[in-house]
């Protein structure tokens, strides 16, 4: 079964109501063309304009717009010649859309309320990213279980859906996804992403953080977790290092749909990265 993108249908006279992230979701018909919309304990209710017919409040992950500076928080050290690779938990946005099954519109891009912005490159022309502090791990089971004890962000449905009314995947009545399922999707909003790290050089060279433009991305999703393509990562020198997208790690892996049949196609060109830009401005990057 899988299990994105879901689907709620809304209905003339109705509403719903979800958490997302911890925050409290709720959308409701106020007029066939417009619906009332406010998310988080105390925010501002906005209007959004939809079609007469629309009848569809759709949820699809992400990973965002900016590039990724993931700093792992143990460091990895790789000798000369050798190879690493290990995965993080990435943090997932959420597009809410408005619409019909032909025509979906995105009301809302849902950030995650832990992700921080930074600079990678110089202060005077850096690029803004989205600052990743991840643990590395072996597998993603390894990685579940040194999280076990923190509380990993969900889509919860409120008590005004039914069962039968929520389309998740390619399973509209999720037959066999248990009782849990009208209170939580029991899928966590975090993506896996593998990387792959290999020491071209004749000196032992450490990896402290890794810029992964977002356009060599793409979600991927299987029955338990959505993951994202492999990233392989070519150290050059102590100062430069290659950037290149793989394949999805699991065969099995479903190309999230975007949309209407639209899917993430990743940049499979080279990119290079460079850690320090002291020629410059005297510092390596900036937050």
């Amino acid at each position: 079964m899988h299990r994105w993108p879901v689907n709620i249908p809304i209905k003339e006279d109705g509403g719903i109501a979800l958490e997302v992230f911890g925050q409290e979701l709720s959308l409701s018909r106020v007029h066939p063309t417009t619906l009332s919309y406010s998310l988080g304990e105390g925010a501002a209710t906005r209007l959004v304009a939809v079609s007469e017919n629309a009848n569809i409040v759709r949820f699809v992950p992400t990973l965002g717009e900016r590039a990724l500076l993931i700093f792992p928080r143990s460091k990895l050290l790789c000798p000369a010649g050798l190879s690493i690779r290990v995965v993080f938990a990435l943090p997932v946005h959420l597009h809410l859309g408005v619409g019909t099954e032909a025509d979906m519109r995105l009301v809302d891009d849902i950030a995650p309320p832990t992700i921080t912005r930074s600079l990678y490159g110089p202060v005077d022309a850096g690029l803004i990213c989205t600052s990743v502090r991840a643990i590395a791990a072996m597998s993603i089971n390894q990685l579940r279980d040194e999280a076990s004890d923190e509380c990993a962000p969900e889509l919860r449905f409120g008590e005004d859906i039914e069962l039968a009314d929520i389309e998740i995947g390619d399973d509209p009545q999720m037959s066999d996804a248990g009782d849990e399922l009208p209170q939580s999707i029991r899928n966590e909003l975090v993506a896996y992403m593998f990387l792959r790290v290999h020491n071209t050089t004749e000196l032992p060279l450490e990896v402290s953080k890794v810029m992964v433009p977002i356009n060599t991305l793409s979600l991927y999703q299987t029955r338990d977790y959505l993951l994202s393509n492999e990233i392989h990562l070519r150290l050059l020198s102590r100062q430069e290092a290659e950037i290149s997208s793989g394949t999805c790690p699991d065969v099995d892996g479903v190309p999230i749909d975007l949309g209407q049949g639209r899917f993430a196609v990743p940049d499979r060109r080279p990119h290079l990265f460079a850690y320090a830009y002291r020629s410059k401005t005297g510092l390596d990057y900036g937050f």
